[in-house]
């Protein structure tokens, strides 16, 4: 598996105590918060990148986002990047929707009707009982924790260079680039790399 989102509500202050105890030379902790917080982020970035490259954008994308929770197989949301995701997903247009079999709150659906509504799924939290969920052919699926298996990309038409160029961003500071590797589902699974 890889790191997933990091939160809940002892991180951010256990490493303010560290810092403090420490005159506030804990550079590692800060660090170690930076790339935390900015999972979401980089997730959000895969997203924009295959999109881009079919001249789509997340304006009006139906995404779902898959756990809700900080961390796995409990209902506690304290911190839970989860949120953090949903946000800057609706600040780029998408269209969110939101399932944990854990959590209920208002404007939550069940997870048929997040696999059936969405077309881009995002991982928030790898509860166990999405563990053995069949994704149809068209998901494409963005999973920071490793959870389901690497899918193949599915081919994009091909476009004129300079349409393709324009509408892919620049990568952020810091960002490593990955490639899904091939595997037998026809889905689309993203790697988020891990810059620590």
């Amino acid at each position: 598996p890889r790191p997933g989102f990091t939160a809940g509500p002892c991180l951010f202050k256990d490493t303010m105590q560290l810092a403090a105890y420490c005159r506030h030379t804990f550079s590692l902790g800060h660090a170690a918060m930076l790339v935390n917080e900015t999972m979401p982020d980089a997730l959000l970035e895969l997203a924009r990148r295959e999109l881009a490259r079919e001249g789509r954008t997340l304006a009006g994308a139906r995404c779902g986002i898959l756990g809700m929770a900080f961390k796995p197989d409990n209902d506690d949301v304290r911190e839970s990047l989860a949120f953090k995701l949903r946000r800057l997903l609706l600040w780029e247009g998408a269209d969110v929707t939101c399932t944990d079999i854990y959590v209920r709150r208002e404007g939550f659906v069940e997870l048929p009707q997040l696999l059936e509504r969405c077309e881009l799924i995002f991982v928030g939290c790898p509860h166990r009982e999405y563990k053995d969920l069949a994704f149809r052919d068209s998901h494409r699926i963005f999973d920071c924790w490793g959870a389901f298996p690497p899918r193949a990309a599915p081919s994009a038409p091909p476009r004129p260079a300079a349409a393709a160029a324009a509408a892919v961003r620049p990568p952020p500071p810091g960002a490593v680039s990955t490639a899904a590797a091939p595997h037998s589902v026809k889905a689309t699974v993203a790697a988020v790399p891990c810059t620590a």
